[in-house]
């Protein structure tokens, strides 16, 4: 497992002792393409700043909720039924079939 974030790999040594030998900690670009599936875990309001076609085909776990207080208003998921999140914003960011929303209800 390969875990990033937007500080840098230096910021997660804490971290990647307390998962065991099997973690590292790496860039954004080498958590995104390490393994099988990527957990994508960042705020919706940030999915436009990922870098183009980083996870194009990947198989994409996406974990993100929609909060307007911390990620603006978006018009998109303002107008989505009831129960949607991040769907139709990540599939702006990411060229992918293979993309799973799992949000916590």
């Amino acid at each position: 497992m390969v875990v990033a974030n937007s500080r840098g790999p230096q910021s997660l040594t804490g971290l990647v002792a307390e998962l065991g030998p099997r973690a590292a900690a790496g860039t954004v670009e080498q958590a995104a393409t390490a393994g099988a599936a990527t957990l994508l875990s960042i705020p919706i309001g940030v999915y436009s700043a990922l870098p183009a076609g980083l996870l194009d085909g990947r198989i994409v776990l996406d974990t993100g909720n929609y909060y307007p207080s911390r990620d603006g208003r978006i018009s998109e998921l303002d107008s989505c039924p009831s129960g949607s999140t991040s769907p139709p914003v990540l599939s702006d960011a990411v060229t992918s079939d293979r993309t799973a929303a799992c949000s916590a209800r």
